[in-house]
């Protein structure tokens, strides 16, 4: 699932990027790479990645990698956030919300709408309560396996002792 956001900012290049830092980091994010295009001051790029490596090792739908690049061009921001995914339908129910809500949360930040630590404490309580739908729905399905699995025992025992 890839979502780009593109807006407006009064910041300078090193403001925007430092807030954004100052978003992204708490909330697991890392910077890989940096890029600055040289022909102007006023241009540049950063991104920031968390997650695990192989989508197959994620538990939770915060854990599926996840990429974040924000490209800045004299004040007008472009951000493009990609998910990678290993089974996409059941994945991007979970993490469309989240993925919203943080590019709105860099962009509520860099242009002085919300306080830093209220767009942090927002995203953390929403991804909590996706892996918890997500394990929650693991629980049930394993559960509802392990009860399929019963009954087939069951009857298998019941078939084996009727035999005369």
């Amino acid at each position: 699932m890839i979502i780009e956001h593109t807006f407006v900012t009064t910041l300078d290049p090193d403001d925007a990027f430092a807030g954004a830092d100052q978003y992204l980091g708490p909330l697991g994010f890392e910077r890989p790479m940096e890029g600055i295009d040289t022909s102007s001051p006023d241009h540049g790029f950063r991104e920031w990645t968390r997650g695990k490596d192989n989508p197959a090792k994620a538990k939770v739908p915060t854990q599926l990698p996840q990429r974040l690049r924000m490209d800045f061009d004299r004040g007008r921001v472009t951000m493009a956030y990609a998910v990678t995914f290993t089974h996409p339908a059941k994945a991007a129910k979970h993490l469309k919300a989240s993925a919203l809500a943080l590019c709105a949360g860099v962009e509520q930040l860099l242009t002085g709408a919300r306080s830093c630590d209220e767009l942090i404490t927002e995203v953390r309580e929403l991804e909590e309560e996706l892996d918890r739908r997500a394990r929650k729905s693991k629980t049930v399905a394993a559960v509802l396996l392990g009860a399929f699995v019963a009954i087939i025992v069951g009857g298998v025992i019941i078939a084996v002792l009727s035999l005369p």
